[in-house]
């Protein structure tokens, strides 16, 4: 996302004190992919006397920065294009867990406790993001 498409998310949701900040991944060779799934692969198909080309693109659904809709996971749940985008913005915590405790897989509630009495108590409504790098 470029500076001016942030610019303007920040506007339209109304966040003026607040940093976004793009958790997409870039589109390319080493993309993050589930394991049982191919991976990303972008190959030129033509290239032109002028400098441009054609490529071939192709990655799966579970590839690189994604969202599963509950549909996915729920029989009966809300279709992806049936969620209002606005949930996806506001307050969000990263716990680290291969930083701040050496795991790579899950956290216990003990370590969470842990991280609430060092960073700050999690919210009602706020998003708790993990990453494991």
């Amino acid at each position: 996302m470029n500076s001016a498409q942030m610019k303007a998310i920040k506007q339209t949701f109304a966040f003026p004190d607040y940093t976004l900040v793009d958790l997409s991944y870039t589109f390319e060779k080493g993309l993050p992919s589930w394991p049982t799934h191919p991976g990303y692969e972008c190959n030129m198909v033509e290239e032109y006397e002028n400098g441009s080309y054609f490529n071939k693109i192709s990655f799966c659904e579970h590839n690189g920065t994604h969202l599963d809709a509950p549909r996915h996971f729920v029989p009966g749940g809300t279709a992806i294009d049936k969620l209002d985008c606005a949930t996806f913005f506001g307050r969000a915590l990263i716990v680290n867990a291969q930083t701040d405790y050496n795991e790579e897989h899950y956290l216990t509630k003990e370590q969470l406790r842990d991280w609430e009495s060092k960073h700050c108590p999690f919210r009602h409504g706020s998003e708790i993001r993990f990453s494991s790098q």
